[in-house]
């Protein structure tokens, strides 16, 4: 991909980036952590959309960072989707 197609794509309204100042207008899906709620656009895990989770060294808690909103939208008969985990979750 080219510079001007990657620019293109970054400018698109969808896209946040962390060092961005201003925060785009997202439904959001509350972590259940409030002071991670805070520091994500939107207050949460943004709905309709994919979230990473970049680790340095896996199977040190990151799963416990999306299971209350998991447990939330189970309940609630939401579908939810794993993509490639790097190990089965249990």
């Amino acid at each position: 991909m080219n510079a001007v197609a990657l620019n293109e794509v970054l400018r698109h309204p969808g896209i946040w980036r962390r060092a961005s100042s201003a925060l785009p207008t997202l439904r959001a899906q509350p972590t259940g952590c409030a002071a991670l709620d805070a520091m994500l656009p939107g207050g949460g895990w943004p709905l309709g959309a994919l979230s990473e989770i970049l680790v340095t060294r896996d199977g040190l808690g990151e799963l416990s960072l999306v299971m209350p909103a998991l447990a939330e939208l189970t309940q609630r008969r939401r579908r939810v989707a794993f993509v490639a985990p790097p190990y089965i979750p249990y």
